[in-house]
C-alpha cells in the first residue's frame, strides 16, 4: 500500500486504472462514497503492492514522475537508467513508492455511550481494548453509573477486552478538588476501591483505566500513592491497570495538567500508560495542528527515558477543529469528525494543504465576513504517528475517541494478544 494525494482532474476511475487497482478496492479501503467528488489535496491509500508502468508514445520521464507523484531522480534510480533519460514505448518502468504493509499494533479506543451502532460495530475489529468513558468519581468515593452493558457484551463477541475508565470529572470538567478529597480521605479512597472492584467483577471488565487530569501540583506524591495502592488491589484480583497521562517533555513541566503526573512512578506502577498526545490545537486555543508529529516526538523522546517503551500507548486524535479567523483569544472552535472536515472542504471548494513539520492536513474557507481554518487528521498524519510507534518500539496506540469512524484506511490491523 502507499499514500496518494489527489490532484486536479483526478477521479477514482482514473486513479484505479493508473495504479492497477479497482474503484471498489480504493473506495472500501478509504471509506469513500463513489459518488463524492474527490478533494484536491485529499490523501488516500492505494491498496496495491507495486506499480509497473508501460511507457506510452509521447511520454517523458518528467511527465511520468509528475503523474505518479514520485521524484524524478528516484524514478531514474529505481530503473537503473543511469545518465540516460531516453525511454521508448512499451518499456516497463517500476514506480518507486515507499510502500508499507499494514501496521499491526496493540490498539485501544475510548468510547462514549451513545455511539452510532454501525460505527461501533465496524470499528471493534480494529481494537484490542475498548475503554468505556467514563465512570465519574465523587468526593465520597462513589462513582456515577454508566449504561454500558451492551458495549461490553458486543466487544467480547469481537475478542475486544473492555476496560472501565474512571475520571475526576464533575459538572464543570476535570476537578482537582474531587481527586484531592479521594487522596486525603481514607474512607472515600477505600470506598472507591471497593466500588471499582464491584463494577469490574459485576460487568466483566478486563481492567481499569485511570484518567485523572488537572490535579493539584501538591498532590503529585498523593496521586502516586493512590495508584500504587490501587494497582496492588487490582492485580491481586486479576485485573490490569492503565493510566492516562498528559504529554510532558520534562520531569517538572509546569501547569496543573502536568505536574502531578510522575512519569517514572506511573511507568513503574501501571501495566499500560496512555500518553494523551493531542490537543496542541484545542477547543479554546490558537488555531494549529491538533496532534503535530514533531511535538509528539518530543514528548516520546522524554517519555521513553522514564517509562518502559513497551508499556506506552501513543494517543491518536480522531477529530477536527474549525476556527474562525482572525482568531479571538478565548473563542471556541467548532468540533468536527475527520469525515465532516473532508465533506466541508468538498462543499466549500477548498484545497487541502499539508504541514510537513506537523505532518497534519488543514484547509481554509470563507464565509461572509469571516475566514475559517480547519485542522484534521488523514492517512498521512496517521502514518507519521505509527512511524513514531515503530521508531521508539512503543506498545501501540490509543484513539480518542471512536465515536466517529476512525477510518483506518488499510493502515492499521490490531495486534494479536
Amino acid at each position: 500500500m502507499f499514500i496518494y494525494v489527489i490532484e486536479e482532474g483526478d477521479s477514482l476511475y482514473q486513479i484505479a486504472n493508473r495504479f492497477g487497482s479497482t474503484i471498489d478496492d480504493i473506495s472500501r479501503t478509504n471509506t469513500l462514497n463513489v459518488n463524492d467528488t474527490l478533494v484536491i489535496g485529499q490523501a488516500i491509500v492505494i491498496p496495491v503492492d507495486d506499480v509497473v508502468y508501460t511507457v506510452q508514445s509521447g511520454d517523458t520521464l518528467y511527465r511520468i514522475a509528475r503523474n505518479y507523484q514520485v521524484p524524478l531522480n528516484m524514478l531514474i534510480r529505481a530503473n537503473d537508467l543511469g545518465s540516460s533519460t531516453t525511454i521508448y514505448p512499451g518499456q516497463k518502468l517500476v514506480i518507486p513508492y515507499e510502500n508499507f504493509d499494514t501496521f499491526q499494533v496493540l490498539t485501544n479506543g475510548f468510547v462514549l455511550p451513545g455511539i452510532n451502532e454501525e460505527i461501533f460495530g465496524n470499528t471493534l475489529p480494529y481494537l484490542n481494548y475498548l475503554s468505556i468513558f467514563s465512570y465519574e468519581v465523587m468526593e465520597d468515593g462513589n462513582v456515577r453509573p454508566v449504561n454500558d452493558e451492551r458495549y461490553i457484551t458486543q466487544a467480547k463477541t469481537q475478542n475486544v477486552r473492555p476496560l472501565m475508565t474512571i475520571t475526576n470529572i464533575n459538572g464543570t470538567g476535570f476537578s482537582g478538588e474531587v481527586a484531592h478529597q479521594i487522596f486525603v480521605n481514607d474512607d472515600a479512597r477505600n470506598n472507591l476501591f471497593n466500588e471499582i472492584l464491584h463494577i469490574l467483577n459485576d460487568k466483566g471488565f478486563y481492567g481499569l483505566v485511570v484518567d485523572f487530569e488537572y490535579l493539584y501540583p501538591d498532590d503529585r506524591d498523593a496521586y502516586t500513592d493512590f495508584l500504587e495502592n490501587l494497582s496492588q488491589i487490582l492485580r491481586q484480583n486479576g485485573y490490569l491497570i492503565a493510566v492516562a497521562v498528559a504529554p510532558k517533555t520534562s520531569e517538572f513541566q509546569t501547569g496543573n495538567l502536568y505536574q502531578a503526573h510522575d512519569y517514572e512512578a506511573i511507568g513503574r506502577i501501571a501495566d499500560m500508560v496512555i500518553i494523551m498526545t493531542y490537543e496542541w490545537g484545542y477547543l479554546y486555543g490558537d488555531p494549529q495542528a491538533i496532534s503535530p508529529a514533531n511535538k509528539i516526538e518530543d514528548v516520546i523522546k522524554y517519555a521513553v527515558t522514564q517509562i518502559p517503551s513497551n508499556k506506552i500507548l501513543l494517543g491518536v486524535s480522531n477529530y477536527a477543529y474549525d476556527w474562525t479567523l482572525p482568531y479571538v483569544r478565548g473563542s471556541a472552535a467548532m468540533y468536527l469528525s475527520n469525515m465532516q472536515a473532508l465533506d466541508l472542504a468538498r462543499k466549500k471548494g477548498s484545497n487541502i494543504q499539508f504541514d510537513e513539520v506537523a505532518m497534519s492536513p488543514f484547509f481554509t474557507y470563507y464565509e461572509p465576513n469571516a475566514q475559517h481554518i480547519v485542522w484534521f487528521e488523514d492517512a498521512r498524519s496517521l502514518y507519521a504517528k505509527l512511524n513514531i510507534v515503530t521508531k521508539y518500539n512503543l506498545l501501540g496506540i490509543s484513539y480518542w475517541n471512536i465515536n466517529y469512524w476512525i477510518n483506518p484506511s488499510g493502515i492499521i490491523e490490531r495486534a494479536n494478544i
